[in-house]
């Protein structure tokens, strides 16, 4: 029954019935559903927050030692009025990462997780796409529009797809499709289920009409990390001849990236602020959600939000959270065959996919703070659970050695941002 409330959880998170049904609107569906799952819950999430948990699993470490960095960003730079609300907030964010970590406990609930969140994601994919084309009409979608410069100069209006609630952003949507396009490739091809090509379609077509290049990045690290898990050697032939078919497919402003100029340009400058208030705010940043505030505009790469919002030790923690969520699945490499579930060794290169294709997206999108990031790193900490339990030994440990490697890894990751940013500046 508490796996089922979950379920019900993030289908209210991706569909958000409230936009749809006028009816809903003002009603908290997704609150009562969350908090009916907590108490159902109670018995496997309390035990993800013991220290020997922590230990076993550096991702829910780094996770939750955002919460104290992101209450101190705020008190030291002046803001504790807003302290109790911006805390709850990500409490929330945290309540469904442990609860994803606590209630999918068996391989079989792992590919239930990823089969049903492709199917919400079918959902709020085929109300976006047939509102775009006039199909049907869904008052509650707006979708953006960009200015693009035509062969002779002249601007043109671009619409781009977008959904509700959470992946109302076209560039937001595209973490989602690429995540759901990675489970119907699992489906297909380790399942056999070849009917999964119908919403595989469904969400190539749906990310053509995003127009994002951050959603394009996205794909391409997800194929590209999918061909090295699961094809080893034979990747390099098969991505010689995957990757030309992957630009004819979506040719056009999501295949044209350029950091010279236009938005890849504008970006690197946003960026650059960023840095710049780093450097004046290194220790604890300039303030949870206050990028904006300060530059102008979000980040657009999550990894320099985290560091100049909540300085060196925070963004230290969210880059740890991808890199311990990573590492270990990674390197378990040719020990995967001497797992004894079929289940586990089947999916592991699709969970590296999405954990890549994801993190590649937040290169050029600021989501350190939102549930689909936290749901990713979710399904990484699971993989390594479930294997962890199959092996009968722990992949990984947070420990004073793992402690110093991650610190290590901010300090490289911020110098080589702010030699590049540097460089690429116009």
């Amino acid at each position: 029954m508490d796996f089922i409330a979950f379920l019900i959880v993030n289908a209210m998170l991706f569909i958000r019935p409230a936009e749809f049904a006028p009816a809903l609107l003002g009603l908290p569906v997704y609150e009562v559903c969350i908090v009916a799952c907590i108490l159902l819950s109670a018995p496997v999430l309390l035990p993800q927050l013991s220290l020997n948990a922590f230990k076993e699993r550096p991702v829910s470490a780094c996770v939750l030692g955002l919460l104290p960095l992101i209450t101190i960003s705020q008190v030291i730079n002046g803001q504790a009025d807003t302290v109790i609300e911006t805390t709850i907030d990500f409490i929330k964010v945290l309540l469904y990462y442990f609860l994803l970590v606590g209630l999918v406990n068996t391989p079989a609930r792992l590919t239930r997780l990823l089969s049903a969140l492709a199917m919400f994601g079918a959902a709020v994919s085929a109300m976006a796409v047939l509102h775009y084309h006039g199909m049907i009409e869904v008052p509650a979608l707006r979708f953006e529009e960009t200015g693009v410069e035509d062969a002779e100069g002249a601007l043109t209006a671009l619409k781009r797809l977008g959904s509700t609630g959470l992946f109302q952003d076209p560039n937001d949507m595209c973490l989602m499709l690429v995540l759901t396009m990675m489970i119907c490739l699992y489906q297909i091809i380790e399942r056999k289920r070849f009917y999964w090509a119908l919403p595989l379609g469904l969400f190539g077509h749906a990310l053509t009409l995003t127009h994002s290049r951050g959603g394009f990045l996205g794909l391409l690290i997800a194929l590209g990390t999918f061909l090295l898990a699961r094809f080893g050697k034979k990747a390099l032939p098969l991505g010689l001849l995957v990757v030309p078919v992957v630009f004819v497919l979506f040719a056009g402003r999501q295949t044209d990236i350029s950091l010279n100029s236009g938005t890849g340009q504008s970006r690197i400058q946003l960026w650059h602020e960023g840095m710049t208030q780093f450097i004046l705010h290194p220790l604890f940043g300039i303030g949870y959600e206050q990028y904006a505030e300060v530059v102008g505009q979000v980040a657009h790469n999550s990894f320099i939000h985290c560091f100049t919002e909540l300085g060196f030790l925070g963004g230290t923690l969210f880059l740890g959270a991808f890199l311990t969520a990573f590492w270990p699945i990674w390197k378990l490499g040719p020990a995967t065959e001497l797992l004894a579930d079929d289940s586990l060794r089947r999916v592991r290169p699709y969970i590296l996919a999405i954990l890549c294709g994801y993190g590649g997206g937040l290169l050029s999108l600021s989501c350190s703070y939102t549930i689909p990031t936290y749901l990713v790193l979710g399904l990484a900490t699971v993989y390594q659970r479930l294997a962890s339990d199959d092996l009968g030994q722990t992949l990984t440990r947070f420990d004073g050695r793992l402690a110093q490697r991650l610190a290590f890894s901010g300090a490289v990751f911020i110098t080589m941002a702010f030699v590049y940013v540097r460089l690429a500046v116009h």
